[in-house]
This record gives structure tokens, C-alpha cells and sequence, in this order.
């Protein structure tokens, strides 16, 4: 039996393990399983943040356009209400849900708020609410004064 020197068992062993990737191979795996899922976690809340930033404009918007219905001397609270929901409803793309629209008017000034919850893709989060209003002078004739 051929007994082999332990300096050059040793040194055949290295070798391969070079040629294998070294005493470091695995490593890039157990990086990427620990990086990996913080990275999508992190996109999925830049993208839950656009999502709620664009619902929230979507509401403004919706809001806007129902005062500028109602304020007119012939619009009425029923028109803005409807204009609201009507512009929520084409803007939106499902991302505004829950949506409630609540015009408010006197004689002098109208105003309509718009309330809802965005689209949550990003697990443990709930629904963002969201709350936008705008209000307007309703329009009226005066007669001229002196």
C-alpha cells in the first residue's frame, strides 16, 4: 500500500478547493437569501408610495372638479357630488377605493371632500386612507353697488 505524505494530501486538497471556489463557496447564496428579500421588500414600498401618492391625487382632482360643477349659479350639490364621483371613477384605474364623496354647501362658498383608501400590494399593510377636499365661492349675481 502507497502511503501518501500528509504535506502532499493537504495540498491536493487545497487545490481542488481553489478550483471549486475556495473556502468561501455557498457564500454568494447565503448573501442573496438575506439581501434578496429585503431588496423587493424595499421596492414594494417605493411602489405602495407611488400608488398612494397618485390616489391621493386622483381624490384632489376629483374634489376640484366637483366644486368647479357645483359652483356654478345653476350647479348644485347633487352635480358635484356626481362630477366627483364620475372623475374619481375614470381617473383612478381601481386604485381609490371605499370612495365617499361629501359636498358641503351654503350660500356663499361650496366645498367637497373626497375620501377613500388606496390599493395595498405590500403585506402587513393595510389600506392607506385618504382625505381630500377643495372648496370654491359659488357664483351669485350683485347688484352693482355705490
Amino acid at each position: 500500500m502507497n502511503k501518501v505524505p500528509l504535506d502532499t494530501l493537504v495540498d491536493a486538497i487545497r487545490r481542488r478547493l481553489r478550483k471549486a471556489g475556495g473556502p468561501d463557496r455557498g457564500g454568494m447564496s447565503i448573501t442573496m437569501a438575506i439581501i434578496f428579500p429585503v431588496f423587493i421588500l424595499v421596492l414594494l414600498a417605493v411602489i405602495q408610495g407611488c400608488l398612494w401618492w397618485y390616489a391621493r391625487e386622483v381624490a384632489m382632482q376629483a374634489a376640484k372638479e366637483g366644486v368647479e360643477e357645483g359652483r356654478r349659479k345653476d350647479g348644485n350639490v347633487r352635480a358635484a357630488e356626481q362630477r366627483s364621483r364620475d372623475v374619481a371613477k375614470d381617473l383612478s384605474g381601481g386604485m381609490l377605493k371605499d370612495l365617499k364623496v361629501i359636498p358641503e354647501r351654503d350660500d356663499r362658498r361650496l366645498k367637497v371632500t373626497v375620501q377613500g383608501t388606496s390599493l395595498s400590494i405590500v403585506p402587513g399593510i393595510g389600506s392607506l386612507t385618504i382625505t381630500q377636499h377643495a372648496d370654491g365661492v359659488v357664483e351669485r349675481w350683485t347688484t352693482a353697488g355705490r
